[in-house]
């Protein structure tokens, strides 16, 4: 069950929400979740009250309002009995209960339970309950509290939540989440399915002991699943094309298309979608020429590209120049670089013939690979980054997730385990680190790492002569202690006279460029090697299970067999790689690039698993469509701006939000777009918006090295610090991605916190305040309504924002104004 709830308490046991199982229940092991949040203010401790009590419970009967639901029914939730505080508990009886972890106010907990049968059989009782409170995968075997019983009930039909005498009416409970499962892993929505017979391949399974001598042979690999086919052109008029194949459905489903959106609405829509920000002024193609359009959609593309400015895992140190690639993607958006230009400069801009200094920045897509300074296994340290760049390559420009195929053959797409490593292969000889973006810099980087490594090599005798071996490699900073005076002074210049030089996170490999750029050291405890003699070396072995510590033979590069033989690669394996990507043969990028531009204006692509375009990922909703567009993009030149017109020009973007009952009756979920369906601003753009209304956004300073303090920053979101699992507090508040892998969309979430940020937060209470000041004497409701939402005021609304401002100020009015829903959502 997908919505929310909020529940509250009568000061008695009732149950105000009942959910019936979809069939009866009477296997061996039934799995339940929900999510919880307990707000701060409703939350009474044994010492402040008389603490609290609320549990989800499981039975063959609804009951009613006042059921009690227990003596030996399962009770899964929050008590206080026996430990003196509010602790989540499983129970059969009061007598028959065990504790798991406390309750944390504020905080969205995870609660799965598991009800099974110590004697299975469809007559036999459900006499064990297992508690575990925001689990892993990995967290099977260790529930956090147990109980048992004898002669529970055999069969679930229902469950529900209840409150008691201790819940009360002020309380306000959010639960969400709610679901069941037979499985473990189907609780985590990870479906357990036998390959189908369609995918099963043939390959040798070779054997350990020889493994290495063994050389698979590719196997004949098809598949009759639509993203794999040829894009085919549909019959469509010269205008209005969009409409035609959107209209083709309503008339298949019965619908009634809403109402064009009055002036002022899409005035708001085309500004929000184009820029993220709510009152950009210019026409349609002004906008799609801004630096804002650059900065909204390009911020759109680092999720997809799990962009970050460090390098995750425990040390996360940053990245300083990482920046540059971030702004590359804002001016590529913003100048309608040809998307087949931006793939082949992304996947292979070293090895393009031509030097330009954004053709290595683009590698940063690559480059943004989580990278481990800690890892002293030099093996697992390197194949955990191309595994990294391997899934992130395949999943954005291909809308495959391949991920589970360095382990095994697919379970459900045309990829062999061999398939995955061929294209791991592609990436072999090159590294991500920072490269110097400019000549006459080799002989200043050699003479460093010259002095570097003599020094290195000195403190590793000296090691050996105590007993001690000498670590994979010294860390930098026990080498640099070492030197002599003279020696460190000399460093010291070497490293000062480096960082003067233009530079750029990237990745690059000396082996296959042409260009003879040189990497610039960068602070990690435990790098890679990256020179010359050392990368021309690396191979790429298939992996038994995925065991870097059971190779087996070497692969070369190659695509997936499904979509054909591969061409010749040559010597610059990558730019091979992205040639094939952006071939109009191919039957994926073009597809998966114009719907994650549709899923860029509607909230959700004509295929809405906008990463995974493979037989477990959705089916188009309107297929012919998803082809002309498609096809307009390459006959087009590849102009993502011509995709952006076409969309904007069409009635189905420009349609009302009008509700139709017998639409919905017919189509609930809009999958016909017979309206526009409003959607929450992200996080960026809540912020953008928020100061663009106070008149604090600072435009003045597009691009260059990202603000360190969110709190003191009046740029746009997007230049803000990147740095993993620390991001900015509001944008984690509001569901941004952590960037550890590729994100095809954003999740939404509602929970108390965001509209307590929106009202008290300093950020809002600052940027309140300055809205309020610009307020005039006379008329001042009126002026924030216009301000805040962009249209004219109504009678009603200000009296009660008159009202608002006479009772609490003029502050506190323009602050219930921002966290209005007509201001956070696309209308």
């Amino acid at each position: 069950v997908s919505e929310s709830f909020e529940i509250s308490g009568t000061g008695t046991r009732q149950n105000p929400l009942r959910r019936a199982l979809e069939k009866p229940f009477s296997g061996e092991q039934l799995f339940v979740k929900f999510r919880i949040v307990y707000p701060a203010k409703s939350v009474d401790t044994p010492e402040n009250g008389d603490g609290e009590f609320f549990v989800m419970w499981v039975d063959k009967t609804e009951g009613n309002d006042a059921s009690t639901h227990s003596g030996n029914i399962p009770n899964v939730g929050i008590h206080v009995k026996d430990v003196k505080e509010n602790r989540f508990m499983v129970r059969y009886a009061a007598q028959k209960e065990a504790y798991g972890p406390k309750l944390e106010p504020d905080r969205e907990f995870l609660i799965v339970a598991r009800l099974w049968k110590p004697v299975p059989g469809p007559d036999k009782p459900f006499d064990k309950l297992d508690l575990w409170v925001d689990p892993k995968l990995a967290d099977e075997k260790k529930p956090q509290a147990s109980v048992s019983s004898t002669g529970s009930l055999a069969e679930v039909k229902w469950l529900g939540f209840s409150t008691g005498r201790k819940t009360e009416a002020t309380d306000r409970i959010r639960v969400s989440g709610i679901g069941w499962s037979d499985s473990w892993r189907g609780i985590f929505g990870i479906p357990n399915y036998e390959i189908p017979e369609s995918v099963k391949k043939k390959r040798p399974e070779p054997k350990p002991l020889k493994l290495a001598k063994v050389d698979p042979p590719p196997a004949e690999i098809t598949s009759d699943h639509w993203a794999f086919q040829t894009i085919r052109r549909p019959d469509a008029p010269d205008k209005n094309a969009i409409d035609f194949f959107i209209g083709k459905q309503h008339k298949i489903l019965g619908l009634t298309p809403a109402p064009p959106a009055d002036d002022t609405s899409l005035r708001r829509r085309i500004s929000l979608v184009l820029t993220g920000l709510p009152d950009r002024e210019g026409s349609v193609e002004e906008l799609l020429k801004s630096r804002e359009f650059g900065e909204r959609w390009g911020r759109h593309w680092l999720d997809v590209a799990r962009w970050a400015e460090s390098n995750g895992h425990q040390h996360n140190r940053d990245r300083p120049h990482a920046w540059k690639y971030r702004d590359y993607v804002v001016r590529s958006f913003q100048n309608d670089k040809p998307f087949d230009q931006f793939v082949r400069e992304q996947i292979a801009g070293d090895e393009l013939p031509k030097f330009d200094p954004d053709h290595l920045i683009a590698t940063g897509f690559l480059a943004a690979a989580r990278y481990s300074g800690n890892e002293l296994d030099k093996k697992i340290q390197r194949n955990d980054i191309l595994v990294d760049i391997t899934n992130t390559t395949s999943e954005a420009f291909l809308g495959l997730t391949i991920a589970c195929a360095q382990c095994h053959d697919h379970f459900f797409d045309p990829v062999t385990a061999w398939d995955y490593y061929q294209m791991q292969a592609f990436f072999a000889k090159g590294q991500p680190g920072n490269v110097v973006l400019e000549p006459g810099v080799r002989e200043v980087v050699h003479e460093r790492w010259k002095l570097f490594e003599f020094v290195r090599h000195r403190k590793a005798e000296e090691l050996r002569k105590r007993g001690t071996p000498e670590p994979v490699l010294v860390i930098p900073k026990t080498v640099i202690s070492s030197m002599k005076p003279e020696e460190k002074r000399h460093f010291t210049q070497l490293e000062n006279e480096i960082a003067k030089f233009d530079q750029t996170w990237a990745f690059y490999s000396p082996v296959t460029s042409p260009h003879g750029l040189e990497f610039a050291p960068h602070e990690m405890r435990w790098p890679l090697y990256r020179d010359l003699e050392t990368l021309k070396n690396q191979r790429v072995h298939y992996l038994v299970r995925g065991d870097i510590g059971s190779p087996g033979p070497e692969v070369k590069p190659a695509w997936p067999q499904v979509f054909g033989p591969t061409d010749y690669i040559g010597d610059r394996p990558r730019l091979a790689l992205a040639n094939w990507i952006t071939s109009p043969e191919n039957p994926l990028a073009a597809r998966v690039w114009v719907n994650r531009i549709w899923q860029g204006y509607f909230g959700r692509g004509l295929v809405e698993t906008s990463g995974n375009f493979g037989l477990e990922g959705s089916e188009p909703s309107h297929p012919e469509l998803l082809d002309f567009l498609a096809s307009e993009l390459v006959d087009s030149g590849w102009s993502s701006r011509h995709i952006h017109r076409l969309i904007l020009e069409s009635a189905t973007f420009r349609r009302s939000s009008e509700f139709s009952a017998a639409n919905h009756d017919r189509d609930p979920d809009n999958l016909g777009l017979w309206r526009w369906k409003p959607r929450r601003l992200e996080s960026e753009a809540i912020r953008d918006s928020i100061l663009a209304i106070a008149g604090r956004l600072d435009l003045s300073m597009p691009g260059g090295p990202s603000d360190a303090d969110a709190k003191s920053s009046r740029r746009r979101s997007i230049y803000l610090r990147q740095k993993r699992d620390k991001l900015p507090h509001q944008q984690m508040l509001f569901d941004s991605p952590n960037a550890v892998t590729s994100c095809a969309k954003r999740r939404t979430s509602t929970v108390s916190l965001q509209p307590l940020w929106l009202l008290n937060s300093n950020f809002i209470q600052q940027n309140a305040a300055a809205l309020a000041k610009r307020m005039p004497e006379k008329d001042g409701a009126e002026f924030l309504i216009k301000t805040v939402f962009k249209r004219a005021a109504e009678t009603e609304e200000i009296e009660k924002v008159e009202e608002l401002i006479a009772k609490s100020g003029a502050t506190d009015a323009a602050a219930a104004l921002l966290n209005a829903n007509e201001f956070l959502y696309i209308p």
